[in-house]
């Protein structure tokens, strides 16, 4: 049939550009019959995939012109945060697709704001380098001021930690002697960037690492950016600029006068994540966190990770010292040390594609309690008969309807509110046994997704539960592969909170004590079974199984239900990959955590370890005192 010019939403799509008459000609070609609604308009093209599921959505509510910002047409939305919003867009006279950095409307009248966005612009532009996120045009569109950067095609290095877990020592070491190479470009046109974190890195397909967000830059002397795109104003000049977790001791004392070298403090922070999943300090509030950077010891990366060169550790220890004169004095400097211990690392992973592996499921919150049993934390000691339900909105009348639908569940949930980032950590750290965080996606000073990738860097939160809460359709991705969180939306909150309150366990974690939980310990060394075996125990196990090899260890899964199965990768008969594929096919252990130990480092190997369903892997000589925190992790203890 022909195009059903005599609709709105054809006039709109033809209007705003966002299919050609060609496009809607191939679509509606084989349809029989007329098509005589709006919405079966619609219907057709998604079907057909001429319009994206975030199109079609704009396209009904009657906002497709937004989809239209000069030359790009939207696609998708790719997250969103205190700043604005990032799309994904084509460039319709170039074919190629670009990331949109969209300003808020509302912060258009901010001066810093603006100025942080036109900070971004002009630092971009001067820099071009294939470890830089290239800048390609910057304009006004019906969404507001815009950014148009290069697509990449991958995930930033905080993702791929939470996904994936610490890096292998190899890829860490080229992930950051790529970085350094990148940031000793950027710091040649006299430019400091003073928000290097795992965020800001984006790694792509082919393996290339990128520095992304510049809207923090400090302009030197030395740059051509002019003088008015680096004044601060006064509310500017005595605030904080960077991230707490990652900052040069220098930085937070003087934001203005902080180099390059702090740059070089705060990749040595990401070296450090990279490697352990945490950060530097463990500190709860962001003063603990500053001052934990100026003064407290520099920890040993080879007691976090034994597998690490005692070189590595040197040159980690020299990017991160806290007087600025014995830290290394340029990023070149880095990346050489880095290169010398590049003969024994593997090649960079490329960042997989988003595989839609997700905890977001039809039900939203129904989901999101299947695994409560297992995820929230609990004292060593049971019994606790209050648990804590935080929820996180900016928004006050929000805030007040999710707080009450959450009281709804009953008395033994307290609900805890918070307005913005920094009281949900408050929260989080001053009231025991949460049991579970819902927080809006965009939030006053930051998003959700910030907030919960913050709590899986430490210890004490990493195992609560997380449900994000959004009004739009793109949350799903936002969480997509991440354990123990989820996107629900704002307008099923009350039912799917309402099904949780069902399942979710009074106390919000395990249902018995340590004493009474069964453990199954399977390696071949007899020497590393006691020692696992006595680390259980000091946490209070009292029942715990042994079998010396895989076969062994698949007729006790089989025989018997536990509560936490610890095994070693390579054994006689079985391997350890091979043992938890049995495990998770097995019905009463399916759900049941699995520790691996192993001497192997290439990420290539355990792959297929983390392919059969293995939660978390240790190196062989881990400590006594790592093998109890990834217990208590896994089991949702603290």
């Amino acid at each position: 049939m022909t195009i059903p010019s005599n609709l709105g939403t054809i006039h709109d799509i033809l209007d705003n550009k966002i299919l050609t008459a060609q496009e809607l000609e191939k679509s509606f070609a084989g349809v029989p019959g007329p098509v005589a609604t709006d919405e079966a308009a619609v219907e057709i093209l998604s079907r057909d995939g001429a319009l994206t599921p975030f199109q079609a959505q704009a396209v009904r509510e009657g906002r497709a012109t937004e989809l239209q910002m000069g030359n790009y047409i939207v696609l998708d939305k790719l997250g969103a945060g205190g700043m604005g919003a990032v799309y994904k867009a084509r460039d319709r006279r170039m074919k190629r697709m670009a990331a949109l950095k969209v300003l808020k409307k509302e912060l258009v009248g901010s001066p810093d704001s603006v100025a942080r966005f036109n900070r971004e612009v002009e630092a971009s532009a001067q820099v071009a380098h294939p470890g830089v996120i290239a800048v390609y045009y910057t304009d006004e569109g019906p969404m507001g001021h815009y950014l148009a950067m290069e697509f990449v095609e991958g995930t930033d290095l905080a993702g791929l930690v939470m996904k994936r877990g610490p890096l292998p020592v190899g890829e860490a070491i080229e992930t950051i002697r790529q970085a350094a190479i990148a940031m000793a470009y950027v710091h040649s046109k006299g430019l400091v960037h003073r928000d290097i974190k795992p965020a800001n890195f984006l790694i792509d397909k082919s393996g290339t690492v990128k520095v992304a967000d510049l809207g923090l830059v400090r302009i030197t002397e030395q740059s051509e950016i002019s003088a008015d795109a680096d004044q601060e104003s006064l509310t500017q000049a005595y605030m904080i600029a960077g991230t707490p977790e990652f900052m040069a001791p220098e930085q937070a004392m003087d934001t203005k006068t902080a180099d390059h070298r702090a740059d070089i403090y705060s990749l040595g922070c990401t070296l450090w994540y990279l490697l352990t999943g945490r950060n530097v300090y463990q500190a709860k509030t962001q003063m603990q966190k500053i001052l934990a950077h100026q003064k407290e010891p520099i920890p040993s990366l080879c007691q976090a990770r034994p597998d690490a060169p005692p070189a590595l550790d040197a040159i980690f220890r020299k990017m991160v010292e806290k007087e600025i004169s014995k830290r290394y004095q340029s990023m070149d400097e880095v990346a050489s040390d880095l290169s010398k211990l590049k003969v024994s690392a593997p090649a960079l992973t490329p960042a997989a594609e988003e595989s839609g592996a997700t905890m977001v499921v039809q039900g939203g919150m129904a989901a999101l309690a299947e695994s409560a049993e297992n995820a929230s934390p609990e004292t060593l000691v049971a019994g606790q008969s209050v648990s804590t339900v935080i929820v996180v909105d900016s928004s006050d009348f929000f805030l007040k309807r999710m707080a009450s639908q959450a009281e709804s569940l009953g008395r033994q949930f307290h609900v805890v509110k918070a307005k913005n980032m920094m009281q949900a950590r408050e929260a989080l750290h001053d009231n025991p046994g949460v049991c579970l965080v819902l927080a809006s996606k965009t939030l006053a000073d930051g998003s959700g997704v910030e907030l919960l990738q913050e709590m899986r860097q430490e210890d004490s939160t990493r195992g609560i539960m997380f449900g994000l809460v959004t009004s739009d359709d793109d949350g799903a991705s936002a969480v997509a592969g991440i354990d123990r969180a989820m996107a629900i939306k704002k307008n099923s909150f009350a039912a799917d909170l309402a099904e949780l309150a069902g399942n979710i366990q009074q106390g919000g974690g395990p249902s018995k004590p340590v004493a009474d939980m069964a453990a199954l310990i399977a390696d071949d060394s007899h020497f590393a079974r006691k020692r696992i075996e006595k680390a259980l125990r000091d946490m209070g196990f009292g029942n715990i199984t042994v079998a010396k090899d895989g076969a062994e260890a698949v007729e006790k899964i089989e025989a018997s239900a536990f509560d936490m199965i610890v095994t070693d990768f390579n054994m006689p008969n079985l391997t350890g990959d091979a043992v938890t594929r049995k495990v998770r096919l097995d019905g009463r252990n399916a759900k049941t955590p699995v520790l691996m130990f192993t001497s192997e480092t290439e990420d290539h190997i355990l792959q297929f370890a983390w392919q059969a369903g293995v939660d978390k892997i240790l190196p062989k000589n881990a400590t006594e005192e790592d093998v109890q925190s990834s217990v208590r992790q896994l089991l949702g203890l603290r």
